[in-house]
């Protein structure tokens, strides 16, 4: 069949990295992070939480380039007083931090929910 494995998707072959970053040799504090397996999902969501540090990130975008190619190039341009690594590392704490609090949020509505069903309320 012409179609490629479903699994490579979502399976990091040996010897390759999930993050690699290149400095951008044009624009001065900016860089390219590739993430290997990687969709519009986690695009959107880095994308967005780097852009919510904005005394920061001057831009923040990515590209999926075609649904058969299983990476995506996310493009971070900074302050002078910072570097797209450091942006990204926060940018991926803060957002860990936010999908914990939405996962005990979650958790506690579910808790809420089956303890009113067992009490016969729908």
């Amino acid at each position: 069949m012409n179609a490629p494995e479903r699994s490579d998707a979502i399976v990091l072959p040996e010897n390759v990295r999930k993050v690699t970053y290149t400095v951008d040799s044009i624009v001065r504090d900016a860089g390219e992070f590739r993430l290997e397996r990687e969709d519009h999902t986690m695009g959107n969501l880095l994308r967005l939480e780097l852009l919510r540090n904005e005394n920061q990130v001057l831009f923040a975008g990515y590209i999926h380039a075609h649904p058969l190619d299983n990476h995506i190039s996310l493009k971070v341009r900074c302050t002078p007083s910072t570097n797209p690594v450091d942006c990204m590392s926060k940018a991926c704490n803060d957002l860990q931090a936010t999908l914990e609090e939405l996962q005990q949020r979650w958790a506690a509505a579910v808790e809420q929910h089956q303890g009113r069903q067992d009490q016969g309320h729908f």
